[in-house]
């Protein structure tokens, strides 16, 4: 290949070798023109990552620094944007106040809502249905239905709502269905014209009784005017309880609601606030009224469990009993648009149990301007906390802040239902949540297996970072995207998260934590390093389990894996801690006049390097293969290795440094001695140049030799000391000494040289 092919290589394995899922800073796509196709045979495109390639035309994304260096190369016959185009017709909704809600699109809610226009289809439309008494046979098509007792042909359908309404009703009446057994497989009472029905969810039944109780002493009984099945995920309102609303479809199921705050017959809201939030989570898309729920007409069901009064105000006790109620009905996601200080035992124990469940607890992160550890439910373990943001992506000034908060969705100036058909404006982490439980909720609707671990998960790692990279005390992960947090879903990984735990959070010790693992992880392996020592293994047999974390001093690495029977690697979580804090690292060893006293202490600011307990460094000293390994990882942070069935029988997974050797073996960086590695013999300076060279991925040929005498041509490591040398990693001086071994303060040096290089 010739210096011009083998550059655009280069060039264009660098632009292409980016992520696809989101474009850098100043990137934007390309068409790349190559002369012909002859030019494109001669470059290898089996090791490009290009976005697509037809013929000898390759779209790309680059920057135009990028594409202005290109430009130059003879193969390319002209590089051109490429001009994007949008469709003619206009997303069209009919709610009239669709404009005014910045956030859905913000959230990138929209792709959702186009997939959800029509209400969801009636699943019981077209079955079979016999009466009871007269063994009279009908396809059903919406019609109303006279008998008070109908046998459906579900043909093993799985269904999770049955809902009937009457053709009129005159107090209280009962509802009840079985299965082709005769087992009661759900109930309820109320006086409401429709009364909805839960079923078990992820079970087929051939056929269902539907029955009509207690309407003997109507003057006139009823029939049915309709019986509607569905099924959906489903989300618990915890909040002020909900008022009927002409903006309301029928998934907010009134019937199944419970008031523990002011003893009313239903989950009547007065005082407004769960009308609202209600409506930011589920108002009827594209009936030609007000607004648009995050859900659009997807298949999700609504359970108002009112807990605030009049006055806004609830206790933890009723909150805890509608958790567990809401555990009872099996719902799939919690909102709880509030927070207040304090901490009780009974709501924290209803949070863990819920969790335990496979819920997905998603609450306010409050509006005090205070640190969330003092707000609750928030700040407790496992929950989904939510902050909000202004159309300009920034917190919303009255939000709290904290490591527990962990997304962040729309909060100002947010438009929604309210009490007696109206429609009001507010502000608050309580009007973010119900974004976030919607698109919990909507994953759930799609994906019916996906564990609640899972939908953290998808929602936390498509979020759009917003504010310092990664997570922040302000925004957490980051600003809520549900477009993607779909996309993930659809690839539904192997999941393994710390819900207490995020990169670059402050750590007091000791501490337990939570972590959780997706279902298809259960009853593997799961192996917990910190600094690349082992701390313990244990088996996985819950979603969310607790995990105790040693004494940490400074920043640690704290590396989570989880293996199958043969070790093979089937997830892992690696995240930066900040322990107990030390002073400046300055070691007494190492004075200022020291050769390598700036690089020492840079290594040390980047955790590069620790010292001894007693503030020394030793600087002279040799350093083992294993401390060489463990150094280097730390700055080239080498994947994990695929598996952890030890490559050498002298590094078990037991040796402090395990994951680091083995990264490097099976990176090609480093070999061993057959079976053996030698972890504790010193490294050789030739072996450093050999491991750096690797690491570096050198193969660049040599432009000027310098004439080492101790370095032959023949030598085995000659070339990479030479790379090494015309990249000033390793000092030109008359003699190399190859067999010479590596003291902590050379090693040092080479390294903050290759990170200057690359910066």
């Amino acid at each position: 290949m010739s210096k011009t092919y083998f550059f655009l290589f280069l060039i264009l394995f660098f632009i292409s070798a980016m992520p696809l899922t989101a474009k850098a800073a100043g990137e934007q796509e390309w068409i790349i023109h190559l002369k012909n196709d002859k030019e494109v045979k001669m470059i290898p495109s089996s090791s490009l990552k290009i976005l697509e390639q037809e013929k000898h035309e390759w779209k790309v994304t680059a920057t135009a620094e990028d594409i202005n260096r290109l430009k130059a190369f003879p193969a390319i016959r002209f590089i051109e944007p490429n001009k994007q185009k949008q469709a003619s017709s206009v997303f069209s909704y009919d709610d009239p106040l669709l404009f005014k809600q910045w956030g859905l699109e913000k959230i990138h809610a929209m792709s959702a809502l186009s997939s959800y226009k029509e209400k969801p289809r009636n699943l019981l439309k077209g079955l079979k249905m016999t009466d009871e008494q007269t063994g009279q046979t009908i396809l059903y098509e919406g019609q109303a239905l006279p008998a008070d007792e109908w046998n459906i042909d579900v043909q093993n359908m799985p269904l999770s709502r049955i809902s009937v309404t009457l053709n009129h009703f005159e107090g209280p009446w009962t509802i009840k269905i079985f299965d082709e057994h005769g087992k009661l497989l759900g109930e309820n009472e109320g006086a409401f014209l429709t009364i909805d029905v839960l079923l078990p969810k992820k079970q087929a039944f051939r056929t269902l009784r539907v029955q009509i109780l207690g309407t003997e002493d109507w003057k006139s009984q009823p029939s049915f005017r309709k019986i509607y099945g569905t099924y959906a995920s489903r989300v618990a309102v915890i909040d002020s309880g909900i008022s009927s609303h002409e903006d309301f479809c029928e998934n907010v199921l009134m019937s199944l609601g419970h008031d523990y705050a002011e003893s009313l017959p239903y989950a009547e809201d007065t005082f407004g606030h769960g009308t609202f939030v209600t409506g930011v989570l589920a108002a009827c898309g594209n009936n030609e009224k007000g607004i648009t729920g995050v859900i659009g007409n997807a298949p999700v069901d609504i359970i108002p469990l009112k807990v605030l009064d009049r006055s806004g105000n609830g206790d933890d006790f009723d909150i805890s009993q509608a958790i567990l109620d809401a555990m009872k009905m099996d719902v799939d996601v919690v909102n709880m648009s509030l927070a207040g200080k304090g901490e009780t035992l009974m709501l924290r124990e209803a949070v863990m149990k819920a969790l335990q469940h496979g819920m997905t607890v998603v609450a306010a992160a409050g509006n005090q301007q205070t640190d969330t550890s003092t707000i609750y439910p928030a700040s407790y373990p496992g929950v989904l906390t939510v902050t909000g943001i202004t159309d300009q992506s920034v917190p919303i000034p009255i939000a709290n802040y904290g490591w527990d908060v962990d997304i962040s969705a729309p909060g100002v100036n947010i438009v929604s239902t309210f009490k007696e058909n109206s429609y009001e404006t507010m502000r608050g982490t309580s009007l973010a949540v119900p974004y976030v439980s919607g698109a919990a909720a909507l994953l759930k609707a799609e994906h019916p297996d996906l564990d609640a671990v899972s939908v953290y998960h998808m929602l936390v790692r498509s979020a759009r970072d917003i504010k310092e990279p990664g997570a922040d005390i302000y925004t957490g992960y980051g600003l809520l995207q549900i477009e993607e947090a779909r996309m993930l879903a659809r690839k539904q990984p192997n999941v393994m998260e710390w819900l207490t735990l995020k990169n670059g959070q402050p750590l007091v010790q000791p501490a337990s934590h939570l972590i959780g693992f997706s279902t298809s992880l259960l009853h593997k392996q799961a192996w917990l390093f910190v600094n690349d020592t082992l701390q313990k293994s244990w088996p996985i047999t819950a979603n969310v389990m607790t995990v105790s974390l040693p004494s940490i001093k400074g920043q640690a690495s704290v590396q989570t894996v989880v293996t199958d029977s043969n070790q093979r690697l089937l997830a892992e979580r690696q995240i930066q801690i900040q322990g107990e804090k030390q002073e400046e690292k300055s070691f007494k060893d190492v004075p200022s006049s020291f050769w390598a006293h700036n690089e020492i202490q840079q290594a040390a600011e980047l955790s590069i390097i620790n010292g001894y307990g007693d503030g020394t460094f030793h600087p002279n000293e040799s350093v083992s293969r294993r401390h060489a390994m463990m150094m280097l990882n730390r700055f080239f942070q080498w994947p994990i290795p695929s598996q952890l069935e030890p490559p050498f029988e002298d590094v078990p997974v037991t040796t402090p440094g395990f994951l680091s050797v083995s990264s490097a073996y099976e990176q090609g960086i480093m070999k061993g001695y057959d079976t053996i590695f030698k972890p504790n013999n010193p490294l050789t300076r030739a072996q450093m140049a050999l491991i750096l060279a690797k690491s570096l991925k050198l193969d660049a040929p040599i432009k000027q030799a310098h004439p080492f005498e101790d370095i032959p041509s023949s030598h085995y490591a000659y070339k990479e000391i030479q790379q090494l040398t015309e990249l000033g990693v390793v000092t030109k001086a008359s003699r190399f000494r190859p067999n010479g071994t590596v003291t902590r303060a050379q090693l040092c040096a080479m390294i903050m040289r290759v990170r200057a290089i690359q910066s």
